[in-house]
């Protein structure tokens, strides 16, 4: 409790896609979250637009894929549009390693 932010939900007007206007917001949503003292952060996207933004997150936060599925890899879902529902977390701080390693 306390550690992690999990977030979810977020959307652009179909009228502004394109413009970064997701990726400002986010990344300064990053640094506010090591400034209230968070290790990680969590995303779940299946937009590609928001994969890139939290995969190219700003230094000095490391951000990993932790699992992504394509929506025609799942039964029942062969008939919808084929897009990938992903998972990623940031890494928010550095650890911090004991001293002599």
């Amino acid at each position: 409790m306390g550690e992690v932010i999990m977030r979810g939900g977020t959307a652009t007007r179909a009228d502004y896609e394109g413009f970064g206007l997701a990726k400002l917001p986010a990344h300064w949503h990053l640094h506010e979250m090591v400034a209230l003292g968070f290790r990680g952060y969590e995303i779940g996207t299946s937009h590609p637009a928001m994969k890139t933004t939290f995969m190219k997150a700003p230094t000095p936060f490391t951000p990993e894929l932790v699992s992504a599925v394509s929506t025609k890899a799942v039964e029942g879902f062969e008939e919808c549009a084929d897009f990938e529902c992903c998972k990623i977390w940031v890494h928010l701080q550095q650890p911090v390693l004991p001293v002599g390693i």
